[in-house]
């Protein structure tokens, strides 16, 4: 017979590992019609239940196990509509479930949650240019909902020798590098690179991450695709 004591104590130990932090999430419209849903990772949580119900009515509540992800992006249709919710579990139990976000998908653009944009010689790209041809590089980065919060900034260039990254003081550098200024409102229209360029093809990316754990995740990106040929090139596909 288990003594009244000790089922206590297996109580109160059971009860420890289901002390999970509860998540907190957030339902971020990034390009198009792909949803992202990101949320905090939480102490002594080894796994996520992503819920969802359909909005407004909730007739039927799924389930998705996302093992330790803590950002899922889907594909969703025009007018599709869901309550999303968030489970930390672990291996005894589940916590709490996190605030309750929805969503509405419709035509219309939803705005992000940060604004951002990159252009070579003043346009969106893609751009064709003699290699005689200086090329300007210029960034706009506008936290909006996101000031003085937590997180990683990215400004990559692919190119035919590689990945180079733009990072304070140093300018470019090899590799992928996420950039490390104190500040990122220095980041409001700022020229990162004015030069020619040898043929071939380069993509230039400004990125933002919601998390800030040096993980090139690119929550929200702009790029901008320089064609660069022969100095015989006439402006021509």
């Amino acid at each position: 017979m288990v003594s009244p004591k000790k089922n206590l104590f297996v109580l109160i130990l059971s009860f420890s590992f289901l002390l999970i932090a509860w998540p907190s999430a957030a339902v971020e419209r990034v390009r198009g019609n792909a949803i992202t849903f990101a949320w905090d990772p939480s102490t002594g949580a080894e796994g996520y239940i992503l819920l969802f119900a359909p909005y407004p009515n909730a007739d039927y509540v799924g389930e998705i196990d996302v093992g330790n992800r803590t950002r899922m992006s889907f594909d969703i249709w025009e007018g599709a509509s869901f309550y999303v919710g968030i489970q930390a579990y672990n291996r005894v139990g589940r916590s709490g479930i996190s605030n309750i976000v929805s969503f509405v998908a419709s035509s219309e653009e939803i705005p992000h949650p940060i604004r951002l944009e990159i252009k070579a010689n003043g346009s969106d790209g893609p751009l064709q240019v003699a290699s005689t041809t200086p090329i300007s590089i210029w960034v706009n980065l506008a936290l909006e909902n996101y000031r003085g919060q937590n997180v990683d900034c990215w400004i990559a260039e692919q190119s035919p020798y590689g990945w180079f990254s733009y990072v304070p003081v140093l300018g470019w550098v090899s590799g992928i590098r996420p950039y490390r200024g104190k500040d990122l409102s220095s980041l409001n229209s700022v020229e990162i690179l004015n030069s020619t360029l040898s043929d071939g093809d380069y993509i230039f990316y400004l990125a933002v991450d919601n998390n800030a754990d040096a993980v090139p995740d690119v929550t929200w990106w702009d790029s901008v695709t320089v064609k660069v040929r022969n100095r015989g090139y006439t402006g021509g596909p």
